[in-house]
């Protein structure tokens, strides 16, 4: 019998707060992490390839222009972008398996913060930071959209 299931990765923000040798979870979450302990990027990534995970999502949940210009450089979102996904790579190779099988995608979240209904942004700034977070990354070309109940329906 063929199955037509494929296997997600995990919460990779939760997972790096349990790993991080950080006290307490920044404003940034797993952004932070990855700025102050990218080895655990490529860790998770490779523990949920091991698991099995067929798609990777990058750790790009709280990168974000407006995140960042709040609690970091905006200037370096492009440096985040291209870093995140270095070690999802890197996390695939440690695991030892085929990258062809292994989907990554980026995450499209919400752009200011989590289970916030009403946000301070406008729509048009939320689709230009939308358009902007596409255009920066070269890879991967697949996007999943996170949690953001401020986008119309």
């Amino acid at each position: 019998m063929q199955s037509d299931i494929t296997l997600l990765d995990g919460g990779m923000g939760q997972e790096l707060i349990m790993r991080s040798s950080a006290e307490r979870p920044h404003p940034l979450w797993s952004m932070q992490v990855m700025i102050d302990e990218p080895h655990l990027v490529a860790e998770v990534h490779r523990d949920f390839c091991l698991a099995g995970a067929k798609v990777l999502c990058l750790n790009t949940y709280s990168c974000t222009r407006h995140r960042l210009t709040k609690y970091a450089d905006s200037a370096r979102l492009e440096e985040f972008l291209k870093l995140a996904y270095e070690l999802a790579c890197q996390g695939i190779a440690a695991a030892q398996v085929d990258r062809r099988d292994i989907d990554v995608v980026a995450s499209l979240p919400p752009l200011t913060a989590s289970y916030v209904v009403k946000s301070p942004l406008t729509q048009e700034q939320m689709m230009a930071e939308y358009r902007e977070l596409i255009e920066l990354q070269e890879k991967p070309r697949r996007w999943i959209h996170r949690r953001n109940p401020c986008l119309p329906r």
